[in-house]
């Protein structure tokens, strides 16, 4: 009968001892060579029945008939190839998990995935030393720098704010610079959405462009993070910010389309 055991450390590296053979068990080390992107940064954990290495670049799975570790289709789907640090399944399937320094939960309850994440924590959890308990909906329990929080996330769900990211200016660069979106359409007082001419076609000439992009919620400002991701131009999401604006150089071709998405 086939049996291992899986150990990893962020700074060691990741482990399967082989105890087929009780009386010499065998060591084998999975660093790059095997699929990882880096021997080191690399956590451990077993979510939806599968063995599982959170790592820099997203979530990698085992995958016995290689013996190797390959990007998770399924993962991907939820973080991309972003600085995952932590992960625990909840009772009802959810999937808490540590993205850099902020906590969030894929919860998968509704009929679509939803990500929530809890900007009321960013920055103070403990980096390598990280632990979610989510003993059950009322009570989960987050390590922190100063002890722990409880978090009813029954009730978080219910209390959260809706947050919307406005786009307020779009400025595109060449030799000058040019004005194409200054923060809403037809007149000041319009709520209207992007009427079909004031789609823009732009020369490569201006290969030079210019977000910038805020929420109103404004009794939230100090915990707010920005995320972005300019299609066509960004493999993933950028790294969590509270910088409003973005620069970019997309290239000099004057074929394909380019759409600029944040997320809050």
């Amino acid at each position: 009968m086939w049996a291992s055991i899986w150990v990893a450390h962020p700074y060691r590296g990741v482990y399967r001892i082989d105890l087929n053979d009780p009386g010499q068990p065998r060591v084998k080390l999975y660093t790059e060579k095997n699929g990882l992107p880096s021997y080191l940064k690399n956590h451990l954990f077993k979510v939806k029945n599968h063995i599982v290495i959170a790592t820099q670049k997203g979530v990698y799975e085992y995958d016995p008939g290689t013996d190797t570790f390959v990007l998770s289709t399924y993962f991907k789907g939820f973080f991309g190839e972003r600085n995952i640090r932590a992960l625990k399944e909840d009772g009802a399937g959810n999937i808490w998990f540590i993205e850099d320094n902020s906590l969030g939960v894929v919860d998968l309850s509704g009929p679509q995935p939803e990500t929530i994440y809890f900007p009321e924590l960013s920055g103070k959890l403990v980096a390598d030393y990280e632990n979610i308990n989510p003993y059950n909906k009322y009570n989960v329990l987050v390590g922190a720098e100063k002890g722990f929080y409880h978090i009813n996330y029954e009730e978080y769900k219910k209390n959260r704010y809706p947050i919307q990211v406005n786009i307020r200016s779009v400025r595109a660069f060449g030799k000058t610079d040019s004005l194409l979106y200054g923060g809403y359409f037809g007149e000041v007082d319009d709520s209207l959405g992007q009427p079909a001419m004031d789609v823009y076609s732009i020369s490569n000439k201006w290969n030079s462009l210019h977000f910038e992009y805020s929420t109103p919620l404004y009794a939230a400002q100090n915990s707010i993070r920005y995320s972005f991701l300019l299609k066509g131009f960004d493999r993933d999401w950028s790294e969590w910010t509270n910088i409003l604006l973005r620069s970019c150089r997309p290239g000099t071709r004057a074929d394909g389309h380019t759409r600029f998405t944040s997320w809050v």
